[in-house]
């Protein structure tokens, strides 16, 4: 009797070891750790400035920590779901919580100005002109009859080779265009990160009224690591009759103080003087 009871006890273990297993948390201890602490602490800063009953800046912030985490707000709440049912982990997961404040605290307290060791921020960080297509471009229909497409304008970057480091993409163009239908075009930039399928598509509507402006999109990165980087300066040439693109550049911002940024970039800088030129046979190497 006692050799079966045993026998039914082992098997109750393993039982309960494979339901343990199976029933696994939509998000890890230390990354919900990582991700309530910066909850938290928006959520103060928001206070400090007189916004922490704004739901929509509020919900703006939030986005942005999940994005950085890789997760959905959906991943998230089904996350709290799940640690709520689970106490001991969720008890874990604000002990952990717990000592990060008191060690951010800590620094904070602690943190001691050195002028000398820390460069002034305008002095660290520097860009790089990473636009390949030509800077210029102008074209009336009534005038020239060659046929021009959205490819002419259409940029990509295989960032893998000289985009890491990135702190900032920036695109600024000086245009101007004209349609007899009064239509409007699109300047679009899309993002895409090593670690996340999810894209960046930002983008800007366009007059097509003769008058020349200047558009500007830029994205931070943010931490994440990118891996390709498109640009569509003009999407619907074909309704246009006037294309006159007065100055375009893209630019990489970087902290020249930062030992992760890529090789070929400070080849780039060091051989080029800051501003790299050419078309896709001389990109970087």
């Amino acid at each position: 009797m006692v050799r079966n009871f045993a026998k039914y006890l082992a098997f109750a273990v393993l039982l309960a070891g494979m339901m343990t297993a199976c029933d696994k948390a939509p998000i890890a201890k230390e990354d919900m750790t990582n991700i309530l602490f910066e909850i938290y602490r928006t959520d103060a800063c928001l206070q400090l400035k007189g916004y922490g009953d704004n739901d929509t800046i509020k919900a703006q912030y939030y986005e942005s920590i999940y994005r950085k985490h890789d997760v959905t707000k959906e991943d998230f709440e089904s996350a709290l779901t799940w640690y709520a049912d689970h106490p001991r982990e969720m008890v874990v997961v604000y002990r952990n919580l717990s000592k990060l404040s008191d060690d951010y605290l800590k620094r904070v307290e602690n943190y001691e100005f050195k002028p000398e060791a820390k460069p002034e921020i305008n002095d660290s960080i520097d860009s790089l002109n990473i636009w390949y297509l030509d800077p210029k471009t102008k074209w009336e229909r009534a005038d020239d009859k060659r046929k021009l497409d959205d490819e002419h304008f259409h940029g990509l970057w295989d960032s893998r080779k000289y985009f890491t480091g990135c702190l900032k993409l920036v695109l600024s163009a000086k245009m101007r265009f004209y349609s007899s239908n009064d239509d409007s075009v699109t300047t679009r930039m899309i993002v895409r990160y090593s670690k996340s399928k999810v894209p960046d598509t930002l983008q800007y509507r366009c007059k097509a009224d003769s008058v020349a402006r200047t558009y500007k999109i830029w994205k931070r990165m943010d931490g994440r690591v990118v891996s390709s980087a498109e640009v569509m300066l003009v999407e619907g040439v074909d309704s246009l009759d006037v294309i006159d693109i007065e100055h375009v550049d893209l630019k990489m911002a970087y902290n020249k103080y930062d030992d992760n940024v890529s090789s070929s970039i400070w080849n780039s800088i060091r051989v080029k003087s800051s501003k790299w030129r050419g078309d896709e046979e001389n990109r970087l190497k």
